[in-house]
């Protein structure tokens, strides 16, 4: 028999899997869970009619109505509910065993860590409540087939110190999923999470679902990933910032996206079915396409601020074709190209955007007749502060052995300030005859949480190529960011942007070469901390004619 409908879980940080972890909220007796209190049991013996259980060391009583009884041995294993209590003896939700079974576990109590097995145990209306500011690790992959109804969701939400206080940033409760899986059922609701993974997806989500004030990282250094995969067009993304070093911040088959923070990701939001609605969010700092919409269908993108940077990189939004696809009223501002449909057709519609700071508004397609021009005034965006990186454009320290002042040898080099750089001087790091692959850092004073982006120029010289790198130890790769450099002239700058998980981050560069003397060339290292208040100015008045739009 399954548990109830209105059965709540609950996960602590002194929980134990063991434990029964599981209450109906609305039985009459006590949430034993929801305090942590525990009862073990030796002696709950099962009686003629097998699903009842007494115990001569302690009697059930009123209040363990609705509680769960974790058997571990002696009777059937498994969880069971107790339904009611007369006597001392208690009803369970189910057969306990057979008749003079003794069973031993664990009533009450909270579970340690989300597994497979444990969230398998839903049923439609169930509750998987995580506890506190404080990081649950996955022991293994999670693939969920149990499922909710669109009526009654099951939900897994985080809280602070109450039930439903939906707590936001760094107050909700993580999930560290390393590599394992996190892949949610058909109609679950995630909500007030921190997520963290390097697997294909970090967080997977089926059929009706709804992820509402989850903030969602993939660090992984393999390209292609997702932090958000949502797989279904009844399904929405709402509320959530995701982060996808080298891949997808929010990958879409169909579904919506609405007011969601996307940042620091090779490519913020990719589309690959319809219909498909991208309302309200902001996507900044992704390094090759702010939204990439790969599907020959219906796409309705509105209301979104898209920003590239203040030197502009890559793609605002980009598509393979564009048939029946609806862009109204986003600013997007910071890009190389703003937007770029390589196939478009006639019924498209693009129109009262604002185009600001674009190498090129558009390709292939063209502007509607109330696109703007105007520059937004975001209240904080772009390079706060002052240059973090103390001698990266005029150096000075670098000789034989030494790096230059502030930096730190990883593998040691032969380092020399040279003439002929992007502006003036620059630093060479070559192979000094007997350590390979040359490399110094620099450590970056930051705050977790916030912004930053390295600006740089790099030559492979005469070395395989030239590296950098950013993580949170000197020649480190933990943001899963590792760049290769076979450049020959200074022409193209290079951009890094990232997100802080340490008070210092180390940023590292260097030279692939195994061979004496090769080297390769670094120059004009600037690192700020990034402004992420995309606010526009009291000048922007988009509004929508709709009768023009013929919609």
């Amino acid at each position: 028999m399954a548990f109830h409908a209105n059965t709540n879980w609950e996960f602590q940080t002194g929980g134990n899997n063991a434990n029964g972890g599981g209450f109906r909220s609305d039985s009459g007796g006590t949430d034993y869970p929801l305090a942590n209190t525990t009862f073990s049991y030796t002696d709950a013996v099962v009686q003629a009619v097998t699903t009842d259980c007494a115990s001569a060391l302690r009697a059930f009583v009123a209040a363990d109505v609705g509680n769960i009884f974790n058997v571990t041995s002696g009777g059937t294993v498994q969880r069971a509910q107790i339904i009611s209590v007369a006597a001392g003896v208690a009803t369970f939700d189910k057969s306990m065993g057979t008749a003079t079974n003794t069973c031993v576990g664990t009533l009450g109590g909270a579970l340690a860590v989300p597994t497979d097995a444990l969230l398998e145990l839903s049923v439609a209306g169930n509750t998987w409540w995580l506890k506190g500011a404080v990081t649950y690790t996955l022991t293994g992959s999670v693939d969920m087939t149990a499922a909710g109804t669109t009526a009654n969701n099951v939900v897994i939400a985080g809280y602070n110190t109450t039930r439903g206080d939906n707590p936001a940033l760094a107050n909700r409760p993580t999930i560290t999923c390393a590599a394992n899986t996190f892949y949610v059922g058909t109609s679950w609701t995630t909500k007030n999470l921190i997520i963290t993974g390097t697997a294909i997806s970090a967080i997977l989500v089926r059929i009706q679902n709804t992820t509402k004030n989850c903030k969602v990282t993939n660090s992984s250094a393999s390209a292609g990933r997702n932090a958000i995969n949502s797989t279904d067009s009844r399904s929405m993304v709402f509320w959530c910032e995701a982060i996808s070093t080298n891949g997808n911040g929010i990958k879409l088959a169909s579904g919506s996206a609405s007011q969601c923070h996307v940042h620091n990701s090779a490519t913020g939001i990719y589309v690959d079915s319809s219909p498909t609605t991208i309302v309200n969010n902001i996507v900044n700092a992704c390094s090759s396409v702010a939204v990439d919409l790969q599907v020959n269908g219906n796409v309705f993108i509105y209301g979104n601020t898209l920003y590239g940077a203040e030197t502009p990189i890559g793609t605002g939004i980009s598509g393979a074709t564009s048939p029946t696809q609806k862009i109204i009223q986003n600013i997007i501002y910071g890009f190389v190209t703003g937007i770029n449909i390589t196939t478009a057709y006639t019924d498209h519609v693009i129109d009262l955007n604002d185009f600001y700071n674009n190498t090129a508004d558009v390709a292939n397609v063209t502007k509607g007749p109330n696109d703007i021009a105007l520059n937004p005034q975001f209240v904080t965006v772009g390079n706060q502060g002052s240059d973090l990186c103390t001698n990266g454009i005029l150096w000075t320290g670098a000789t034989g052995a030494t790096p230059p002042t502030g930096w730190a040898v990883k593998t040691a080099g032969t380092f020399t300030i040279t003439a002929g750089g992007q502006a003036g001087d620059y630093c060479r790091i070559a192979h000094n005859g007997t350590n390979a692959n040359p490399e110094i850092s620099f450590a970056i004073t930051t705050t977790v949480g916030k912004s930053y982006a390295i600006t740089y120029y790099a030559q492979k010289g005469t070395a395989t190529d030239a590296t950098a790198k950013v993580g949170t130890t000197s020649g480190g790769t933990e943001l899963g960011i590792t760049k290769t450099h076979a450049d020959v002239d200074w022409n193209t700058q290079k951009v890094i942007t990232f997100e802080a998980t340490a008070t210092t981050i180390y940023f590292s560069v260097g030279a692939t070469t195994s061979t004496s003397a090769q080297y390769s060339m670094i120059d004009t290292v600037t690192i700020y901390e990034q402004g992420e208040d995309f606010t526009p100015g009291a000048n922007m008045k988009l509004t929508i004619d709709w009768t023009k739009m013929g919609l």
